[in-house]
């Protein structure tokens, strides 16, 4: 199983955590009050396939501003972690099963 594409950053930080794929600013990144809703309460960790990417199904997805690469969004207090994700045309592709 290959690593997890993650990378984190505290709370007490108060910035957003860089793109696991292209290591860009997620600053402006947004993600909507529905995806936070939906998904409370928001997961301490995310599952990885065995090729470290998260699934697109791994709970709210915040979408980098920079490479448009979707990530997973995990807190696990004190820390924020995105966990990066493939598409649903990224495994269509590889043919993962939903």
């Amino acid at each position: 199983m290959a690593a997890p594409r993650i990378s984190r950053r505290f709370l007490y930080e108060r910035d957003a955590p860089p793109c696991p794929h292209c290591g860009g600013s997620m600053d402006e990144a947004t993600i909507t009050l529905e995806n936070l809703v939906a998904e409370w309460p928001l997961p301490a960790y995310v599952d990885v396939r065995d090729d470290g990417y998260a699934p697109s199904t791994a709970g709210p997805m915040v979408t980098c501003p920079h490479c448009a690469r979707p990530s997973a969004l995990a807190i696990d207090d004190p820390a924020v972690k995105l966990v990066a994700a493939r598409t649903a045309a990224d495994e269509a592709v590889l043919g993962y099963m939903p």
